[in-house]
């Protein structure tokens, strides 16, 4: 697997066999208003194009307080990514600095820290021969070892599932608001 590729047709195939079609539709299928990715340094791009009083509704990894551990330096190196995760403080920080006038971010970790596991555990066992026909023994054992990784840094705490809603500030004129103008 080229590891440069994100989302090569061999990764799109593994995750298919393991989560089905579902994982290009995180909340399944017909069940999306809105779907906003990547927004990390993007936030000011996604403020312009709000309407006044738009939200920007996103899900990003997060990093607990603290450098990364030799686990999570590890998972960085067998995902063939660099990851530029920051706490949850410092997004709400890169939010105001991008102009919303404020933020909610709620974390879900407890709830992946169970679906990664149940995805490692199918990976690891019902999965794998399927895997390997797939994608040949050493690709899936490095798939393997790349999930129980992700389970690691997830069970330890060290990295952060959050949901994130930044709000752009409605205009006034004189109590009413005004539609269609930019903040």
């Amino acid at each position: 697997m080229d590891q440069s590729d994100e989302y090569n047709e061999t990764m799109i195939a593994v995750l298919d066999l393991i989560w089905g079609e579902a994982f290009m539709a995180p909340g399944g299928e017909g069940n999306i208003d809105n779907l906003v990715n990547g927004l990390y340094l993007q936030n000011k791009q996604c403020l312009r194009v709000l309407k006044p009083g738009g939200v920007l509704s996103c899900y990003d990894w997060m990093k607990a307080d603290g450098p990364y551990s030799k686990d999570m330096l590890y998972w960085f190196e067998l995902e063939g990514l660099t990851y530029a995760m920051e706490t949850k403080e410092k997004h709400a920080e890169l939010f105001s600095a991008a102009g919303f006038s404020h933020s909610e971010l709620t974390e879900k970790s407890p709830w992946y820290r169970r679906k990664v596991r149940e995805e490692y555990d199918q990976i690891k066992n019902e999965r794998y021969c399927d895997i390997v026909k797939l994608i040949g023994k050493e690709e899936a054992d490095h798939f393997v070892e790349d999930w129980r990784l992700m389970v690691k840094v997830c069970e330890k705490g060290e990295m952060l599932q959050v949901y994130s809603r930044a709000y752009k500030k409605r205009v006034t004129v004189q109590g009413f608001r005004v539609q269609g103008s930019t903040v």
